[in-house]
């Protein structure tokens, strides 16, 4: 994450939060994702294209006023290629804000209801936060899990073990 993404999501965070409107500009990135696009990106990072001609394609798509002064202001200043990691920092903010700590759970099979509860309430407990789990399947994962949350991993997996056993054993 560039410093200079993390500034441009710092402004449209506390434009969303002068205006009350932190949701409507978090629905908006998740709107209007197709920007982000590999496809559709080089259309708005074109030098060919003048930066008017950029902005009216913009305004022919967003109906968000905040959100589209937003994306003219990238446009301007030739960052329109930083929006995803706007993104992914608008939404740390928001989380951190609401004191939500997003943990990627990844294991063999879906886990079921029941144990996604009860992996979310241990964890709210232990760190006193909201929990966002966000899952994910891996078939080389024996049995067990792994846990990513803020940089870190617990890994509880079966495949872990084993690792650990093999390196004990060359001692």
């Amino acid at each position: 994450m560039t410093e200079t993404a993390r500034q441009y999501a710092l402004a449209v965070f506390q434009l969303a939060l002068e205006k009350d409107a932190l949701k409507q500009i978090g629905d908006c990135f998740v709107l209007y994702k197709d920007f982000e696009n590999p496809d559709y990106r080089p259309v708005f990072t074109n030098p060919r294209l003048s930066k008017s001609e950029r902005k009216s394609l913009v305004n022919e798509v967003v109906k968000d006023e905040s959100y589209l002064s937003f994306l003219q202001v990238l446009i301007d200043n030739d960052r329109f290629d930083l929006l995803p990691a706007i993104r992914l920092e608008f939404e740390n903010l928001v989380r951190e804000m609401g004191n939500i700590m997003k943990v990627k759970v990844v294991s063999r099979d879906p886990l079921t209801q029941n144990n996604k509860e009860r992996l979310k309430r241990k964890l709210e407990s232990e760190y006193r936060r909201q929990i966002e789990l966000e899952e994910a399947t891996d078939p080389k994962i024996i049995a067990g899990f792994r846990l990513e949350y803020d940089g870190k991993i617990t890994d509880q997996t079966i495949n872990r073990q084993l690792e650990d056993l093999k390196t004990n054993l060359k001692r």
